[in-house]
């Protein structure tokens, strides 16, 4: 039944436990098991920051639209936020501010500003809310 060893006898299944953990064949299992989730934080925050960055292109193109359609000075404020909000995809802006520094008329400046609300969600690393902000300027060309 039990097995005899150089120096003393011992059962089987403790000659294959010995001898897996004097091989080092566990290492990589220990290895893996502490680097796995910082391998899953930076993955998972590399398609978050991906996300981010389209949100932030959406919002950046619905202001840049929102200048371009209040420096004409044909549209009213409403269609100007209305068309910035369809343009700003995939993000669903918070708030669209279209505002005339100076005076509504040619040759002054208008900007509009558009926030949104992202939140950021990695394994962990928790979940955080962080704002992303266009605000484009362009000069009034109609009087």
């Amino acid at each position: 039944m039990y097995k005899e060893t150089g120096r003393r006898r011992t059962a089987p299944a403790l000659t294959f436990i010995r001898r897996t953990l004097e091989s080092g064949k566990g290492a990589s299992a220990v290895e893996l098991a502490l680097l796995l989730p910082l391998l899953l934080m930076i993955i998972f925050g590399i398609f978050a920051f991906g996300s981010a960055y389209s949100n932030y292109l959406g919002i950046s193109n619905g202001a840049r639209e929102g200048a371009r359609m209040a420096s004409v000075g044909v549209y009213s404020d409403e269609e100007i936020r209305q068309v910035v909000r369809e343009r700003a995809y995939p993000a669903t802006p918070d708030s669209i501010t279209v505002a005339y520094p100076n005076e509504n008329k040619r040759g002054e400046p208008v900007e509009v500003t558009v926030i949104d609300q992202f939140h950021l969600e990695i394994p962990f690393f928790g979940t955080r809310d962080f704002p992303l902000t266009s605000k484009v300027v362009m000069r009034i060309e109609a009087g």
